[in-house]
């Protein structure tokens, strides 16, 4: 059987998916760098958002050699 993925995911799993707390993707929302849509009451937000956002982030440095 195949699973599904999903198209929106909660603010939770969100934070989960980006590594980063429920506070900062809420203001990572509240910026609007990364969109949320609402269905009923539940803000969820769509994981091509988390996708895009991603590939917006700079990629880590090497530390030098001491």
């Amino acid at each position: 059987m195949n699973a599904i993925a999903p198209i929106n995911v909660s603010v939770p799993e969100a934070a989960k998916m980006l590594g980063c707390s429920r506070a900062t993707l809420y203001n990572l929302l509240r910026d609007g760098k990364v969109r949320a849509v609402k269905l009923g009451q539940r803000t969820l937000v769509p994981v091509d958002s988390l996708h895009r956002y991603s590939q917006t982030l700079p990629d880590m440095r090497p530390m030098p050699a001491s």
